[in-house]
């Protein structure tokens, strides 16, 4: 979601382009722009009705065979690939009618009327309110039904663009277009097509977002991600060094240290530890034979446990109870480790006469861990 300065820069640009073409503004080039500032569908649809009081139109382009079109240019070698997914929503999209303005405008009334009626009644709704809500919940599933086309284009478009699969982009899709219908508000002036459109890019959006990267992140931190890479394609910057962050974080307008992380993040590649090495000297090793394994060998381990008992029962042997609790304690015999200053609120003395039992007490340890046979390093 866009916040306020951005809505005033994309406002901005509309009404330019309007001024310098005196004509209605294209769709897609609008859309575009909406994409590229990361407005939100509901952002986008109050936008318009601004732009439409100002006397400014956007072009409604006719999508009638766009669908179909790009079904037809789908290579044999996809088609299967995404001929089940799509052939179900495909079958009902062609089978039902589009909808004229005025209808488009009848079923958004009556969903906007359900939802009143929902949101007042708190008891029981009466025989009347019931009827509208039946009706609010026929217009929406029709609202949807007649729309399907618009998730069969979307897909259709994203074929060679999206590492998710025909049946993902469909379910994510599906989702937009619902929430489009839940939301739809015909006072705003905006056609449903476009309102859904824009539901749908971005219920796919944050779908791919959440489930096809290897690494996922909060998609609120993906957003900043992208918004950082059109800056570097706007400003011509290829590297990573000081300045280009100094100059993409003025541009952003956030801090250098936050540009940093953002741009790092933006910089992450994810290497799969089954790829081989390039180098010729280690053919047949791939990525995972070089990392470390953490796991201690079994012998390893069982002297690690021996240790760590001989240690516990060192400590059990002092006689100064405070000062043994302050051992046990400070190195998290029994939980967490506690800090100096813990220990000493703890006590009610300062956190240098903590330092100072705590010092005393393990010489004293040191000393008959090397009676017993233990390094003097243990502790």
């Amino acid at each position: 979601m866009a916040d306020d300065a951005t809505l005033d820069v994309v406002r901005r640009r509309l009404l330019g382009e309007y001024e310098r073409t005196r004509s209605a503004l294209k769709r897609d080039w609008v859309d575009e722009i909406y994409i590229k500032y990361g407005v939100a569908p509901d952002q986008a649809a109050a936008l318009e009705h601004d732009l439409s009081t100002a006397g400014v139109s956007v072009n409604e382009e006719d999508e009638a065979s766009e669908a179909d079109a790009a079904e037809a240019d789908l290579p044999a070698d996809r088609t299967r690939t995404f001929a089940d997914a799509l052939s179900l929503l495909m079958y009902h999209a062609k089978r039902l009618p589009r909808l004229d303005r005025k209808e488009e405008a009848a079923l958004g009334e009556a969903i906007q009327l359900g939802l009143r009626i929902a949101a007042t009644d708190d008891a029981a709704p009466t025989l009347h309110g019931e009827r509208i809500l039946a009706k609010a919940a026929k217009a929406r599933e029709r609202l949807i039904s007649s729309n399907l086309r618009l998730v069969v284009k979307f897909v259709m478009v994203r074929r060679y663009h999206s590492r998710m699969d025909a049946d993902d982009l469909v379910q994510h899709g599906m989702l937009g277009l619902i929430r489009a219908a839940e939301k739809y508000d015909p006072d705003w002036g905006t056609r449903f097509s476009t309102y859904a459109t824009w539901w749908i890019r971005q219920a796919v959006s944050r779908g791919f977002h959440n489930e096809g990267q290897t690494i996922r992140m909060p998609v609120h931190v993906v957003m900043q991600v992208q918004r950082l890479r059109r800056s570097r394609r706007t400003l011509g910057l290829n590297g990573g060094g000081r300045g280009d962050v100094e100059r993409l974080a003025e541009s952003l307008a956030w801090t250098l240290e936050y540009t940093a992380r953002i741009a790092q993040l933006a910089d992450m590649n994810v290497v799969s530890l089954d790829a081989p090495l390039a180098n010729g000297d280690t053919e047949g090793l791939s990525v995972g034979d070089l990392v470390a394994d953490a796991t201690a060998r079994p012998d390893e381990a069982a002297e690690l446990q021996r240790s760590r008992n001989m240690v516990r029962d060192l400590v059990d042997t002092i006689e100064d109870d405070r000062a043994r609790d302050i051992i046990r304690r400070r190195y998290g015999f029994d939980g967490p480790g506690e800090t100096l200053q813990e220990l000493g609120d703890g006590y009610s003395v300062t956190r240098e006469r903590i330092r100072q039992i705590q010092d005393k007490t393990l010489r004293k340890l040191v000393k008959r861990a090397i009676a017993k046979g233990l390094r003097g390093d243990t502790f």
